[in-house]
């Protein structure tokens, strides 16, 4: 067989004619190599690969020719290509690196929630939205419910450790599941009421506590109020956060004195805080309901006045007249470490 000539490309329409060669029309595009050494695919794993930020473009217009041999193939430059880097969502697989949790700090939540059975899932909601280490809860039962109607079951929440006492109207505590806590048990039996600790750096240790006093509260019950505060105050803890609705709307805080004609339990109230070398945080009022005045019932106290950052007000929960409240703590906190299975589902063999 006669071995095929190599066909060289006319220069002119004229030579075309002359050497009996049919005219192209077509243009002829270079294909780019796989992955060159300088070529179009080179040049774009650069740009993917350059830790260094010194390849340019990024935009969706910029686009990356090839070198070799004066290649015109060029390849439009994607926002994907940046989003590998940065983190994101390509073709169904996931990139963003899983959030780790600061050590220095404790985000809180606490609100009254006025019974928190048929407020939970707005709760959860919440919850899910500022993602705290620490919640607590006051007023969790319903009003008037009798003995076994209501019990700690129905206030689970998924991924937090909870504590409860459940005299009177009930308080609760919730901690995310990878902080190591320990409940304590404190002389001074105050009804609705919880207290726990969380190990902190070296010899430091954190107490948490909250309580509740009802506005209709018998003498005995402010008493022990006022002794539980002032026996954690003496056991000289490095750091104490306590959280609660007190009732005490005659207080004036900014001051901190008491209003004209304030009740005498308020004014015992006032001189424990003192006592304790407590700091009260909240300056604005956390109660409203219809015609009456907006007052300062809630409270968020700490053993040391710069242990709270980025205190905020929100919305109540549902139908509660208490608004719920947000905030930083400041404490270098021991996380345990648990161990997730996860499933590489783009590296299988389907």
């Amino acid at each position: 067989t006669e071995k095929a000539r190599p066909k060289v490309a006319p220069s002119t329409e004229t030579d075309c004619r002359e050497r009996g060669h049919q005219m192209e029309y077509t243009q002829r595009v270079k294909k780019p190599k796989r992955l060159g050494g300088g070529g179009t695919q080179g040049g774009v794993h650069k740009k993917r690969h350059d830790t260094a930020g010194e390849a340019k473009g990024g935009g969706a217009q910029t686009s990356t020719k090839g070198e070799e041999g004066g290649g015109t193939a060029e390849r439009r430059k994607c926002p994907v290509d940046d989003l590998e880097r940065q983190g994101g969502e390509v073709q169904g697989r996931r990139l963003n690196p899983l959030k780790t949790r600061d050590k220095t700090t404790l985000t809180c939540m606490y609100t009254n929630i006025d019974s928190i059975s048929n407020k939970k899932s707005e709760l959860e909601t919440r919850i899910q939205e500022f993602d705290p280490d620490i919640i607590g809860l006051t007023e969790v039962k319903p009003k008037n419910v009798q003995i076994g109607q209501f019990t700690e079951d129905e206030m689970t929440i998924q991924g937090y450790t909870l504590f409860a006492n459940m005299e009177g109207r009930g308080s609760a505590i919730y901690f995310r599941d990878d902080i190591k806590v320990l409940r304590r048990n404190l002389r001074s039996n105050c009804e609705s009421s919880v207290w726990c600790s969380i190990p902190l750096r070296g010899t430091d240790e954190l107490m948490v506590g909250v309580m509740y006093r009802s506005p209709y509260g018998s003498e005995s019950l402010n008493l022990d109020i006022n002794n539980t505060m002032e026996e954690v105050a003496s056991l000289h803890i490095s750091h104490v956060l306590l959280m609660g609705d007190f009732n005490y709307p005659e207080i004036l805080w900014d001051t901190p004195s008491l209003l004209p004609g304030g009740r005498e339990s308020a004014r015992e109230f006032l001189k424990s805080f003192q006592n304790c070398f407590f700091y009260q945080h909240i300056m604005e009022p956390t109660h409203f309901r219809g015609d009456q005045r907006a007052n300062i019932l809630d409270l968020v106290m700490t053993s040391e006045e710069n242990m709270v950052e980025d205190l905020k007000y929100g919305e109540p929960v549902g139908k509660s007249h208490h608004c719920v409240i947000t905030w930083n703590f400041k404490a270098y906190v021991e996380r345990s470490s648990t161990k997730t299975t996860k499933y590489l589902y783009d590296k299988g063999n389907y």
